[in-house]
Order: C-alpha cells, then structure tokens, then sequence
C-alpha cells in the first residue's frame, strides 16, 4: 500500500541553484529555516530529495523496525533503574525506542561521514586518512578511469525544471561525454554489497532526476554502494531504461509535491502564491 509521508520543509534553493537556509522572518527581525510559505513568496525551488521524500520508504522502515526489535530483544535494564520501573511497560518502551533511534542516527552520522571523507578526496584528488575510507576511495577511482574520466565534479548544485540538487559526482571524458554517481551507505550484511537485490527504487528516482538536471546527457549512471562498518564498495549500474522509467516516476512525484503543497515552481510569475482554502 501506498503511504504518503508529509516530510519536514528539506532543502531549499534559490532561482540561481544557490541552497538557501535561512531566510529573513515575518517581522524582519531575525533569520528563520525556510518553508513551503517562504518558497511560494520568494519562487524557491524544492530538493530532489524533498520530493522523493514523499514517498514511504520500505526499505528503510524495515531496517528501523529490525533496530526496535533488536532493542527489545537485547537492552538491558539501565543501571539507574528499579526492577519496577522496568517492568513498567511505558517506561521500557521508551528506552527501547530512545536506543533504537540512537542506533538509526549513528548510522545516519556514519553515512554522512562516508559521504564527506569520499567527496572530499575526490575533490583534493588527495587519499583519505581513514583506512577504509582509502579502500572506497580506490574502488571510485577505478570506476571514474575505467571511463577515462578526466574531469571531475564533486557536490555541484544542478538546475531542472521546477527542482534542483546536488549529485555526489558528476565527471567527463575528453570527448565530452559524461558520468554520473550517487553515494549510499549500506549495513556491511547488506545483500546490496553481495551484487543480490536491486537498490531501493528511491534511489533510482533521486539520480534520474540529477540526470534530467543535467540536460539528459549523461552516458553512465552508476550508484556507488559503500558498507558503513568496512568500507567495502558495490557498483550498481542503471540501465537507460531504468533512467526514463525512473525520471517518469519523478515526474508524478513532482506533480504530486506541487498539489500538497499548493505551489508549482513552474508557474511561479515573481508574485507570492497563497495556499487555497480548502472547502
């Protein structure tokens, strides 16, 4: 079944792809996280990933269900508290809950460390210090040589039509011709890391629409897969028809933004669009 998600405001960016994170308040007198209300004022252009966010992730929900159990299962009575309060049902399910959410944030933490160790190497075209972040780092080193990429982009805002974001790389040859990649952080028991499986959908979605950013160009698109603990790296490569299929999803779920939140970035004229009342 379907579930759609209402996600937090996300990433903003102004007309020019630069990433807007504050934006002056109401009265003038300080600086405020951008809205939905600020972006039909201002034509602000939501993320790629804002609006795959919609979508529920299952993929994702199971690996957080799979955190609640193994914290059911396994934690044990924190040493400050009774026996009684322990058996208090309310009481363990909120340590059960605290734990698992502090499980899902490390490896949260862990997949952004990756993604700026591996980024920035690329960048300095500088080895990382951490030794399995060189291991990663290698395996995309091939990956770019094995297309004779000779030019090298990393973390670049790109312009679409309505949208904008910031693929991970994006690289050239010397005739021209282009290479884009994606970063995702995976457990090191993933069946992703062992070539079984296909990568979550999502994942299809938010690089067919860097692809379509990109004027469609692109020759390669490829999902760099990187297990969190080892460092281990997986290739996965999308077809051009998983591409169009995928940017034809986007597609819907760009339209699906702009109904629920009453904005269309398309249709912005420069004059501030107010939300409908509803009847």
């Amino acid at each position: 079944m379907l579930r759609i998600i209402i996600p937090e405001s996300g990433r903003w960016y102004d007309r020019a792809g630069l990433l807007v994170t504050e934006v002056p308040s109401a009265d003038g007198k300080k600086q405020v996280r951008p809205t939905v209300a600020h972006a039909r004022k201002l034509g602000l252009l939501p993320s790629v990933t804002s609006i795959v966010r919609q979508i529920d992730k299952p993929g994702l929900r199971h690996w957080r269900d799979q955190q609640l159990i193994e914290a059911a299962l396994s934690l044990p009575r924190p040493a400050d508290t009774t026996d009684a309060q322990w058996n208090d049902p309310k009481t363990r399910a909120a340590a059960v809950l605290a734990d698992a959410e502090e499980q899902v944030e490390a490896a949260a933490e862990r997949g952004k460390d990756w993604h700026s160790m591996i980024e920035r190497a690329l960048a300095d075209n500088v080895a990382p210090v951490d030794p399995m972040a060189q291991v990663a780092f290698g395996e995309v080193q091939k990956l770019l040589s094995a297309f004779g990429m000779t030019t090298l982009i990393v973390e670049r805002t790109v312009l679409g039509p309505g949208f904008a974001g910031t693929p991970d790389i994006l690289a050239s040859d010397k005739h021209g011709r282009r290479l884009l990649a994606d970063i995702k952080t995976v457990a090191d028991d993933s069946p992703l890391l062992a070539g079984k499986g296909r990568p979550y959908d999502e994942w299809l979605w938010q690089i067919a629409a860097y692809w379509r950013c990109t004027a469609s160009d692109i020759g390669k698109c490829w999902e760099v897969l990187i297990g969190r603990e080892t460092g281990r790296v997986r290739l996965h490569h999308w077809t051009q028809t998983d591409i169009l299929t995928g940017w034809q999803v986007f597609e819907h779920l760009f339209a699906l933004w702009c109904l629920r939140n009453n904005y269309n970035p398309l249709t912005w004229t420069g004059q501030p669009e107010t939300k409908k009342e509803s009847r």
